[in-house]
């Protein structure tokens, strides 16, 4: 599963983040994670993490995430830090 790295290069900018099966799926959006989410009236934004239920073989896994800012031709201009997310049941 996604781990934190040195970073990988990625149009110029430095995603914390190991490059494997998972970092694959969850970029390109895959059936769980709603990438592009809207700003509310504060400016927050929020992306969602959505698994099927009955993923209990997911308890205790800890994956890494990060996020992109992208500009009009969405190539990324910066990466967030990674942040752990460990699934319970």
């Amino acid at each position: 599963m996604t781990a934190t790295a040195i970073g990988t290069r990625f149009n110029g900018v430095v995603l914390p983040l190991a490059i494997d099966r998972y970092f694959f799926a969850a970029y390109h959006g895959g059936k769980f994670l709603q990438p592009y989410t809207g700003f509310d009236a504060q400016g927050n934004m929020t992306a969602e993490l959505r698994f099927p239920a009955g993923l209990q073989r997911l308890a205790g896994v800890t994956l890494y995430h990060a996020f992109t800012a992208d500009d009009f031709s969405l190539l990324p201009v910066c990466a967030s830090n990674a942040v752990a997310v460990t699934f319970v049941p």
